[in-house]
């Protein structure tokens, strides 16, 4: 948003954040001209990819994690499990219907960052995505996912010839500054 605003000083953003269902809603509803989400419950929506985010096992700081360069995902119904609520993003929600694996939830929260304090804390592991952990500032250990993991990032639009010049402008400038997407393990 600085860069733009650099290149574009008159041009006023507002900014909404929420879940993936509230940013949803706000493009179909035009109180949002776009949003950036993660795919998943968007085929009504013209959809831009941007990026893939690997999903990480978040494990507490313990030798037995230590050592490991990757986290079975069946492992995961061995121990207690703290889950992001439904509608925040349903990456993980995805994965575990996929894999048909029932972990052992003991909580649920809308709060990414209350999740990677509650795994350093020892109360379970969790999975989030790379880009939610790689600067959080807690005790944990984070591990790729086996077999590989991930979800899509990207520009959600209802209608192209609805969206204003300056909605356009902003969408080229997000593609031309986002970083590409690592490359998944091999």
């Amino acid at each position: 948003i600085y860069r733009f605003r650099q290149d574009y000083p008159g041009i006023e953003i507002e900014l909404l954040e929420g879940g993936t269902d509230d940013i949803v809603g706000w493009i179909e509803d035009h109180v949002a001209d776009f949003g950036l989400l993660s795919r998943r419950h968007t085929s009504a929506l013209n959809w831009i990819q941007l990026r893939e985010d690997p999903l990480m096992a978040i494990l507490p700081n313990e030798p037995k994690y230590a050592q490991r360069k990757s986290y079975p995902e069946a492992a995961m119904v061995k121990q207690p499990f703290i889950l992001s609520a439904e509608g925040t993003d349903y990456a993980i929600h995805h994965l575990l219907a996929k894999t048909k694996i029932k972990p052992d939830i003991r909580f649920t929260s809308k709060d990414d960052h209350a999740i990677v304090s509650m795994v350093a804390n020892r109360l379970g592991i969790s999975i989030l995505p790379k880009l939610v952990i790689d600067d959080a500032d807690y005790d944990f250990i984070s591990l790729p996912l086996s077999p590989y993991f991930k979800r899509d990032l990207g520009i959600a639009y209802k209608d192209e010839s609805a969206l204003s010049p300056a909605s356009k402008k902003f969408i080229q400038h997000i593609q031309a500054v986002l970083p590409p997407s690592a490359d998944p393990p091999d």
